[in-house]
């Protein structure tokens, strides 16, 4: 075992990938269109969120922000 956990991850719709962000469908969508997250899976758009979540970041579309308590 490699300690690399991405093989257990589910392969998520538009839908479910948006519910797990607290987005639309839509933003998935747009993402989706303009990068390398995602995967065609028996013709279906899949993506998994280890990869989802860097691409966003990197992309401009997700930033992370610490707060100071």
């Amino acid at each position: 075992m490699t300690g690399d956990v991405a093989h257990l991850e589910p392969w998520l719709d538009r839908q479910a990938l948006a519910e797990y962000l607290g987005c639309s469908r839509a933003v998935c969508r747009t993402a989706d269109g303009r990068g390398d997250a995602r995967m065609e899976v028996m013709g279906r758009v899949k993506f998994k969120v280890p990869e989802v979540e860097p691409w966003l970041e990197e992309n401009g579309y997700m930033e992370r922000v610490a707060y100071v308590v």
